[in-house]
């Protein structure tokens, strides 16, 4: 464990450990770097938990206790912590961490596997809440294909509560995931509220991808034509959609019950 000084405590937002922190809110930086930003004790020891490296710890002596986390820890003062923060450095704790990249060939799937796709979502909170659905319901990988947003801003990894660390996760495009699934054999569910069959109609026992895309334009043709069932959610009211979050919980806690996990 490497243990700045105390007395060298960071005082400067000009300090280049500060500027890198402070640079890493950029996805362009994010890219080239392939390090990002992590907030908040939780998060961090999830990241720990799950291997994440992590290259550096920023916190506050005047907020909080010195950590035992095993990385370079780096005091600094609050002004400091609360400049790189983005809630403010409410407990204390900013991380620098780099990416992990997984492709679909990295992973390991169990013997009836049950996935997750999402399609084209865009806003962080959405994101983050479907790995949290992703992690309870302890899914094989989380797959976003064709992506709006970067899954290391620093809003999704916030939104995720630390989940983005312990759901194997996947960025690809819709035709590269299709023809994986296609070629494991695993029965793609597209959810549409002119779905042919009511969700809980149909068995999601056996190898399953639940797809589902953003509210305001659902899924593209690609899936829909790659399908082997559409379904709905019934409803009963004047919406026409659910958060696409919604939607992925209902259909993947029934797929829990079937398969009684």
């Amino acid at each position: 464990m490497v243990i700045e000084n105390m007395q060298d405590r960071i005082e400067s937002v000009h300090n280049a450990k500060i500027k890198l922190a402070l640079s890493l809110y950029k996805k362009r930086v994010r890219d080239e770097t392939r390090l990002f930003l992590i907030e908040g004790k939780r998060e961090i020891e999830r990241a720990f938990a799950s291997n994440v490296v992590i290259e550096m710890l920023f916190f506050c002596p005047d907020l909080v206790a010195k950590p035992s986390f095993p990385c370079q820890l780096v005091p600094c003062s609050k002004r400091v912590l609360q400049k790189i923060s983005y809630k403010n450095a409410a407990d204390g704790f900013v991380a620098v961490a780099r990416q992990r990249k997984i492709s679909l060939k990295d992973l390991t799937l169990s013997k009836a596997p049950l996935l997750l796709v999402a399609e084209g979502v865009e806003k962080p909170g959405n994101i983050g809440a479907l790995l949290r659905i992703a992690d309870a319901c302890n899914v094989d990988a989380a797959i976003f294909a064709d992506s709006v947003t970067d899954l290391y801003n620093p809003n999704v990894v916030r939104a995720s509560t630390g989940t983005l660390f312990t759901v194997p996760v996947i960025d690809v495009s819709s035709a590269r995931a299709i023809s994986w699934l296609k070629d494991l054999g695993i029965q793609i569910v597209a959810t549409s509220p002119r779905g042919e069959l009511v969700y809980s109609e149909g068995s999601f026992k056996g190898s399953i991808a639940i797809v589902v895309g953003a509210e305001d334009v659902g899924l593209s043709q690609l899936w829909f034509d790659a399908a082997d069932r559409q379904v709905r959610i019934p409803a009963h009211g004047v919406a026409d959609s659910l958060n696409v979050a919604v939607s992925a919980a209902v259909l993947l806690y029934e797929a829990c019950r079937q398969r009684h996990f």
